[in-house]
Parts: structure tokens; C-alpha cells; sequence
């Protein structure tokens, strides 16, 4: 696997097929060595009627503080129309810290090469998974992508874990 394989060019961020290899990889050494593990699920924002250049201003900023404003550890890469940002060894807490911490340097007025300005938001889910128990990647991320609509029909700005759609299901049902 050459190197334009696992990086996109636009963010610098992991693909999505080694993304997937490298969460694998984390799953099981999180087994082997009880450890958490969390998953963020991101979204960007912006008016998509603003055109590619926008989109790509967007995506290569995101792809900026994700590099920049995550541990050495931590992963960050491309899935889907969304990113995802694997943290070892990190809690249900620890992975909400991280999303808000993460939404404050993403959250406001950007601007485009051209100098343009655009607003520029995202939505985050969260899900962390305990030590000492089996999970699949498929799962993790179906629970993340669960948490994300939920924050996306929250608004702009939002941080959701999964926890907490299974207990507002729970109370409803």
C-alpha cells in the first residue's frame, strides 16, 4: 500500500479503507490489553449551495485541526461522507471532552484560499466501548453514525453519545 493510499490529498487524513485496517487493529489490542476505546463520528457544516470551493476549504481546515488537536495516538481519517476520529484508551467522557474540545477550534468563520468567507459547524457522535469486551468495527461505527443524526437534528454544534439514545429510547418505550 503506497502512501496516496492512505492519506487523502485534500485533508492529509487516513482513508477510509486503511481507517478501517487501523480500527481493527485498535479493537484488538484493546481486548488483549483492557483498555477503552471511543469513536467520533464528524460532520462538517456549511451552506452547500457555496460550491466546491467551499467544500474543500472546509474539509482541508477540518483536516488541519484533526492533525493538529489530537493526541499522537489518536486517528483520524476519512468515512463516508464523515470523519471519524479513533481514540485508544479513552472513555466515554475522555471522547466527549475530546468532540467539545474539537467543536470550539472547529466552530465559526472560515475562509476559502481566494480569502471568501464561509461559517463553518459540525455535529459529532460519540461511542465508547469498555474494556475486556468484544466489538466489531462494523458496530462501533453504526453506533457512532446513530449518535451523529442524532446530533444532527439537534443543530449545528452538537455532541451526542450513543448512551444517550439508548436511554431516551429506554424512558420513551
Amino acid at each position: 500500500m503506497n502512501v496516496h493510499d492512505r492519506f487523502d490529498p485534500n485533508t492529509g487524513l487516513l482513508t477510509q479503507s486503511f481507517l478501517l485496517t487501523l480500527l481493527e487493529h485498535e479493537l484488538a489490542r484493546a481486548k488483549r490489553h483492557p483498555a477503552p476505546i471511543a469513536i467520533l463520528r464528524l460532520r462538517p457544516l456549511f451552506d452547500p449551495a457555496a460550491g466546491g470551493e467551499v467544500e474543500a476549504s472546509a474539509f482541508s481546515f477540518v483536516g488541519q485541526i484533526l492533525s493538529s488537536g489530537i493526541r499522537a495516538a489518536d486517528i483520524a481519517g476519512h468515512y463516508e461522507d464523515d470523519l471519524l476520529v479513533i481514540l485508544p484508551v479513552t472513555d466515554r467522557q475522555g471522547g466527549v471532552i475530546v468532540a467539545r474540545r474539537l467543536l470550539g477550534q472547529l466552530c465559526g468563520v472560515q475562509r476559502t484560499r481566494r480569502f471568501d468567507a464561509y461559517q463553518l459547524s459540525a455535529c459529532i457522535g460519540v461511542v465508547a466501548h469498555p474494556s475486556g469486551f468484544t466489538v466489531t468495527p462494523q458496530r462501533l461505527i453504526a453506533q457512532a453514525a446513530q449518535a451523529l443524526r442524532a446530533a444532527l437534528q439537534k443543530g449545528p454544534g452538537t455532541v451526542i453519545c450513543y448512551d444517550e439514545i439508548q436511554e431516551s429510547e429506554q424512558e420513551s418505550g
